[in-house]
């Protein structure tokens, strides 16, 4: 349909339309959650303990297929923020689960989040939100925002610390091998050492390239970005 022919009232059923929908599926979703909490007890009384069959397969996948769509979502846009946890968790078997190591790095891991929490906060107010009056019955919010001067250095600064926190996981994974690769001449009899160093730098540069392709593109090639909005970190590598 062309723009000429699509009247604002119908534009503005559309979108009202949206909204009930979503108004429903918060409404359903909210439904299944409270019925899963108040039967759980006996679910696992009932249910939990019994031999397998296809008649408990069948109910566990009634009951649950609700919750696979939201959760493949999430963990699909969030995996990525898993990525310096296992880099730490690989650095501590390296070190041998060392407890002055183990409390350094999830410090560091902590300070981070926190530096990046602070960014965020601190870059909230940068954004100008007005209310636009659209058609009889419609209203919404939109967000005036100035990238250059707003966002651009807090998004920086919240990429450089994941890269400079990787960085530095690998950098001293890499000097923890060296023990290693003295006592067996290399990476022979080791295989376990190598895939971690192996991994965790091949993790490390991908990582770097995708952001940088992001950096690039921030307020250039929005069309190739499924990003939402304006406000996502660049320390997430999110592409088309």
């Amino acid at each position: 349909m062309d723009m000429d022919q699509y009247s604002i009232s119908d534009l503005e059923y559309n979108i009202l339309d949206s909204q009930q929908n979503t108004y429903v599926t918060v409404a359903t979703i909210a439904v299944i959650v409270y019925d899963s909490m108040i039967t759980l007890e006996k679910e696992i009384k009932y249910f939990w303990g019994e031999p397998f069959s296809f008649n408990l397969l069948l109910f566990f996948l009634v009951r649950y297929s609700s919750f696979i769509s939201p959760l493949t979502s999430y963990f699909l846009y969030n995996i990525v923020n898993c990525g310096i946890d296992i880099l730490v968790l690989r650095t501590l078997a390296l070190c041998h689960n060392g407890r002055n190591i183990s409390i350094f790095l999830y410090s560091l891991v902590t300070i981070e989040a926190i530096i990046v929490f602070i960014i965020s906060l601190k870059a909230d107010p940068l954004f100008s939100v007005t209310s636009l009056k659209f058609g009889l019955h419609l209203s919404f919010c939109d967000e005036n925002i100035d990238l250059a001067s707003s966002i651009l250095i807090p998004n920086i600064v919240s990429w450089l610390l994941p890269v400079l926190t990787s960085l530095f996981l690998m950098v001293l994974a890499i000097y923890k091998s060296a023990d290693y690769w003295k006592m067996s001449s290399g990476f022979k009899g080791l295989k376990l050492v190598e895939v971690l160093i192996r991994d965790q730098a091949v993790y490390f540069f991908v990582r770097m390239m995708f952001n940088l392709k992001e950096a690039g593109e921030l307020g250039v090639n929005g069309g190739t970005n499924y990003r939402p909005s304006l406000s996502g970190t660049l320390s997430s590598p999110e592409f088309a």
